[in-house]
C-alpha cells in the first residue's frame, strides 16, 4: 500500500516506491511535467518516469472527484520534492532527477528552505555567513554549523539538505484534524 503523511492542511508525501515498477510511464514527456536540473526526459531513472505516470493519475482523479487542481514534486528524498512542487504551479508536476539534486538545492537561498526560513533561517545566516545551501559543503562553515547549538529541526533540515541522513519513512497520520473551530450563540442567549 502506498503511505501518506499530511504535513499541512493541503500539503501530504507518498511514498509511491512500491507502485513504480507497475506503472506504465508515458512514452514522452508530458506537457505539464518540468524536469529541473536541465535533464532530459529519456535520462530520468525508470522509477522516477513511472512516478510522472502516477502523479497524472493522482491529479486527474483529484480533479474528477474534488474538482480542484494539484500540483506534484517528485524527487528522491521528501524535503526535495516539497522543494521543487511550486515550481510545477499552476497544475503541474516538476521532478528533481537524482543525478541533479545536490547541484539543484546547492543554488538554493538557506531562508527558502522550509525549516529555515524566519528566525531560524536569519540566526543561521548570521552565525555562519551563508546565504545558499551550497555553502555549507565548505568544511569550515560546517564545523561552524555543528558548533553553533542549532534547534533540533533546524539540525535535522540541514542534514537532510547536505545528504547526510535518509528520510524517516512516509508516517501514516490519523485523520484530519479541524484547522478552524467556530463557536456561535442562538440568538436567544444574547443580552
Amino acid at each position: 500500500p502506498v503511505q501518506c503523511e499530511r504535513s499541512s492542511y493541503d500539503d501530504f508525501y507518498l511514498d509511491v516506491a512500491s507502485r513504480c515498477a507497475q506503472a506504465v510511464p508515458p512514452d514522452a514527456q508530458p506537457e505539464q511535467c518540468k524536469v529541473l536540473g536541465a535533464a532530459p526526459w529519456s535520462e530520468l531513472p525508470a522509477a522516477f518516469r513511472s512516478a510522472v505516470g502516477l502523479a497524472l493519475a493522482i491529479q486527474r482523479h483529484v480533479l474528477d472527484v474534488l474538482k480542484f487542481s494539484c500540483t506534484i514534486g517528485i524527487a528522491g528524498r521528501r524535503l526535495l520534492a516539497r522543494l521543487c512542487s511550486p515550481l510545477g504551479k499552476p497544475s503541474g508536476i516538476a521532478v528533481l532527477p537524482p543525478s541533479k539534486s545536490e547541484l539543484w538545492v546547492g543554488d538554493l537561498k538557506v531562508d527558502e528552505i522550509p525549516g529555515l526560513r524566519g528566525k531560524a533561517g536569519t540566526d543561521l545566516r548570521q552565525r555562519t555567513g551563508i546565504t545558499y545551501v551550497r555553502e555549507l559543503r565548505d568544511p569550515r562553515v560546517r564545523t561552524l554549523v555543528q558548533s553553533a547549538n542549532l534547534a533540533g529541526t533546524t539540525r535535522a533540515v540541514l542534514q537532510s539538505l547536505l545528504f547526510e541522513q535518509p528520510d524517516a519513512p512516509i508516517l501514516d497520520k490519523g485523520p484530519p484534524q479541524s484547522i478552524l473551530s467556530e463557536r456561535s450563540c442562538p440568538p436567544s442567549c444574547e443580552e
